[in-house]
């Protein structure tokens, strides 16, 4: 899924076909914020750390997955409260260091509907959940590897700032968005 204001997102190339060449080959092109991914802290300053620095360790830890379905159908801005990580801790206990905390907002099933996957209102500004600046803090205080969600940004739509996102990745965090949660 592109972000708004991408001319170009995607494309495949034919090099070599069977009746030609003997074989068939083919290379593509994408962005790399397209579909899956991961950030690397160099993504937003102040991280520094780009993909191939990341530790392999900090790619694999629990996952912790934060349902907020119910509150997310309500309001598409939903911003994920501290409260909500210390509800999941009295009945988990406490989120693990180097944990990957993932939101599952439902926004998942939106997918691959553009129109409804970015939400996006008439002036352009796109709304869905997203991690308050608040949850960020009690997540990097709890030494996580890294915040997901299901949506395009770990912040939510409207932001224009991205303040979980210089948060979390100016504390070696990874981001994973656009996950199946």
């Amino acid at each position: 899924m592109p972000w708004p204001g991408d001319a170009k997102f995607f494309e495949a190339k034919v090099n070599a076909t069977i009746e030609k060449n003997g074989y068939f080959t083919r290379s593509f092109w994408m962005l790399e914020h397209y579909g899956s991914h991961l950030d690397a802290p160099a993504h937003f300053p102040p991280g520094k750390t780009t993909v191939d620095q990341i530790p392999v360790k900090q790619l694999f830890g629990p996952a912790v997955v934060i349902d907020v379905r119910t509150e997310s159908a309500k309001d598409a801005d939903y911003l994920l409260p501290a409260e909500r990580i210390a509800d999941w801790e009295q009945r988990h206990g406490r989120v693990p260091e180097g944990a990957i905390v993932l939101l599952r907002t439902g926004w998942a099933s939106r997918w691959p509907d553009v129109q409804r996957y970015r939400n996006q209102d008439a002036t352009g500004k796109m709304h869905f959940p997203g991690f308050s600046v608040e949850a960020a803090k009690m997540l990097i205080e709890r030494k996580v590897s890294g915040l997901g969600c299901d949506t395009l940004s770990i912040d939510y739509g409207a932001s224009s700032d991205f303040a979980v996102h210089h948060l979390s990745l100016g504390a070696v965090c990874i981001t994973l968005k656009i996950c199946q949660t």
